[in-house]
């Protein structure tokens, strides 16, 4: 499934031929057939609908699920259905992916949320560890001042990010 939604990204901004849709829905094929074949067959892991090849190809053709609108909008969608299928089994690739192109959008309560210094974000990188202050300051500081100014910002786009 991932490798699906990866390559119907790529053909969505023309960095590969190929259909964007074609791509996006194996990818959600892939991860249904997937969660059909390894979850048990009970309710309470398909709330009722049990994931038959039927029921797979009917939600693929649902309106709500085609690749439609702009590239952003396609974008989501495709980012959307790779965060579903990525759930419970890359912990971190979603969060790359989201640093990455801002999608899927999360509703963020400010009031909760950690970031103290933009409480209505999610931030974009992980501080670097007590132990790297410790037995590596002369470097640490050095790379700081090169990627971020100075500052270990968790808001600062890490360089991998950075145009």
């Amino acid at each position: 499934a991932e490798q699906n939604f990866i390559l119907a990204e790529a053909a969505l901004r023309g960095w590969i031929n190929g259909d964007p849709n074609e791509f996006y829905k194996r990818g959600i094929r892939a991860n249904m057939e997937f969660i059909s074949k390894y979850t048990p067959d009970d309710i309470t892991y398909h709330y009722g609908h049990p994931l038959t090849p039927e029921y797979i190809s009917a939600f693929i053709e649902k309106e709500s699920v085609q690749l439609t609108g702009s590239l952003d909008d396609k974008l989501e969608k495709i980012l959307e259905q790779k965060y579903i299928a990525a759930f419970m089994q890359l912990p971190y690739q979603p969060y790359f992916d989201y640093r990455r192109t801002g999608y899927p959008k999360f509703s963020i309560n400010p009031k909760t949320n950690m970031n103290f210094n933009a409480p209505d974000k999610i931030p974009v990188r992980w501080k670097y560890p007590e132990v790297e202050i410790s037995y590596n300051k002369a470097n640490l500081e050095e790379a700081l001042q090169r990627q971020f100014g100075g500052s270990d910002e968790i808001n600062k786009l890490m360089w991998i990010l950075q145009e």
